[in-house]
C-alpha cells in the first residue's frame, strides 16, 4: 500500500499540488522579497510640511466646531460633531506619531469632508458669509492635508 502511494507521487503531473515539485516551488516563493515591511505599522516620521498641515488642519477644526454647533439643529447633530471633531483630532495626531493605518484613516476623513464641505459651498456663499470663509479655509487645509500626509517620505540612510 505505501508502495503504490509513493509511486504515484513520483508520477504526478507538475500541476498536481501534492506533488513534491510543487512543494519546493513553494519554498522558492519564501525568497521572494517582501513587499510589506514587518514593521508596516509604524513609517518614517512626518516632515516638518506634513506636521505643519496636520496641525493647521487640527487647530481649524477646532476654530470651525463652535460655528458648526450654531447650525446644529438638534442634539444629536452637535454630539455627533463633537465626535467627528475628536475622532479627526485623534487620527490626525496618530498619523503625527507616524502610524501608517492612520494615514488611510486621515484620508478617508478628509476625503468625506470635502465632499460634504463641496455640496454645501453654494448654500454657504449664497446665504452666510461667515460660513462661507470658514468652509474656505477648512476645504484648503483638507484638500491639501492628504496630498502631503499621504506621499511617501522618502527614508534616510542611518550611516
Amino acid at each position: 500500500m505505501k508502495q503504490r502511494h509513493r509511486d504515484r507521487l513520483s508520477t504526478a503531473s507538475p500541476t498536481d499540488r501534492s506533488s513534491p515539485s510543487s512543494f519546493t516551488d513553494m519554498l522558492r516563493l519564501s525568497r521572494i522579497p517582501e513587499v510589506v515591511p514587518k514593521d508596516a505599522d509604524v513609517d518614517a516620521p512626518p516632515t516638518q510640511a506634513q506636521c505643519l498641515v496636520l496641525a493647521a488642519t487640527i487647530f481649524w477644526g477646532f476654530v470651525e466646531l463652535p460655528f458648526e454647533l450654531l447650525a446644529a439643529q438638534a442634539s444629536t447633530a452637535a454630539a455627533l460633531l463633537l465626535i467627528e471633531a475628536l475622532v479627526s483630532a485623534s487620527v490626525a495626531l496618530l498619523t503625527l506619531q507616524g502610524i501608517t493605518w492612520a494615514r488611510c484613516v486621515f484620508a478617508i476623513l478628509c476625503g468625506t469632508s470635502i465632499t460634504v464641505i463641496v455640496f454645501s459651498f453654494a448654500t454657504d456663499m449664497r446665504f452666510y458669509p461667515v460660513w462661507f470663509a470658514l468652509s474656505l479655509v477648512e476645504l484648503i487645509t483638507k484638500v491639501g492635508a492628504p496630498i502631503l500626509v499621504c506621499r511617501k517620505t522618502p527614508q534616510k540612510d542611518p550611516g
